[in-house]
């Protein structure tokens, strides 16, 4: 979805089937610019959507199991998001590993102990 959604917002989104129809009713408007300018908007507002509400709920570790052993599709995606992951991981330095890790560990650190508070206060 994201890299559907990146296409798109490059401007890809004129070659698409899904706007065909879009693309030929803007052909007999006037003024193309508003219009062209409503469709930036629209995806930008779109894109909002995406990273508030679809990725922080399928890129969460509650859901990870699910996206394993479900569906093939979903394993798929997963695994090329680990991929680019140990990708990224690859071209950094090892500085920029070490930090990298360090916020990790520490985002790790706070996570755990807000859960052992909530435990304690069962």
């Amino acid at each position: 979805m994201h890299k559907v959604l990146h296409e798109i917002e490059t401007g890809n989104w004129k070659e698409r089937a899904e706007f065909r129809d879009y693309n030929t009713a803007l052909q007999g408007v006037n003024d193309q610019d508003e219009f062209n300018n409503m469709t930036t908007i629209f995806f930008q507002r779109f894109r909002h959507m995406f990273d508030k509400h679809v990725a922080p709920c399928w890129r969460s570790d509650a859901i990870l199991h699910y996206i394993i052993g479900g569906n093939p599709i979903l394993a798929k995606e997963f695994v090329r998001w680990l991929v680019d992951y140990n990708v990224m991981m690859k071209r950094m330095t090892r500085t920029e590993r070490l930090l990298h890790f360090n916020s990790l560990t520490k985002l790790l650190i706070w996570d755990r102990s807000i859960i052992a508070q909530k435990r304690r206060s069962m």
